[in-house]
């Protein structure tokens, strides 16, 4: 009887050390909460444009360049096409630039937030600065999971819209044997005109790919 008893205490002893340990996490975590919270709060109260003292030094320092030694490579091959074609170049647009949400729609906030921070590698804009043609320089990175799904969203955003958005694959400076002026050119067609793309090749492993630094 004796053991039972000690048994039944010990047993009792366990269970009441795990209900305070299950107590001390649950508390913890919402501490945790609270203070990512307030922090969040504090960060939207700070994103303002009042006046900073002009005294005050501000952090910022210059971004250059601008673009990845893969991207100014493109860029060199494919201004004097754009050129040809009666077209201009921009680089790193804000998708939130180039699309936007209607203010009717439901959920504007979560659509707008899908776009708000991701961006496009070219854009290419006829003289009225109309979206002619979309491009994204890519590199082994976009088979991760992540990425797929990142540019399947921004495929299927622009793509509804009539767009298509050309992955250019880029090892060195071949681009996968794609020819970039016939592959633009052919993007300018209207759709029901345009023959289906062919799928660009990804050529084997050669030059170590570079991280972009786009969302």
């Amino acid at each position: 009887m004796d053991k039972i008893m000690s048994y039944l205490l010990g047993g009792f002893l366990v269970i009441g050390i795990a209900l305070v340990l299950i107590y001390a996490i649950v508390m913890i975590y919402k501490i945790i909460r609270k203070d990512i919270r307030d922090f969040d709060k504090k960060a939207e109260v700070e994103d303002t444009d009042e006046p900073i003292p002009q005294e005050e030094k501000y952090p910022y320092v210059l971004n250059n360049p601008i673009m990845s030694a893969k991207e100014k490579s493109f860029y060199r091959a494919v201004l004097p096409i754009a050129n040809e074609l009666g077209l201009t170049v921009f680089s790193k647009i804000r998708i939130a630039d180039l699309l936007k949400v209607p203010n009717n729609i439901s959920k504007y906030q979560t659509w707008f937030n899908r776009i708000k921070a991701k961006h496009v590698d070219f854009v290419l804009v006829d003289n009225n600065m109309n979206i002619k043609v979309i491009i994204e320089v890519d590199d082994r990175t976009h088979s991760r999971d992540d990425r797929k799904q990142r540019d399947n969203f921004v495929d299927n955003a622009f793509g509804q819209l009539g767009l298509e958005v050309l992955h250019i694959y880029s090892w060195g400076n071949n681009y996968g044997g794609v020819d970039l002026r016939a592959t633009i050119t052919k993007a300018l067609q209207p759709k029901n005109e345009a023959a289906s793309p062919a799928p660009i090749s990804i050529p084997a492993d050669s030059e170590g790919a570079e991280q972009k630094t786009n969302s």
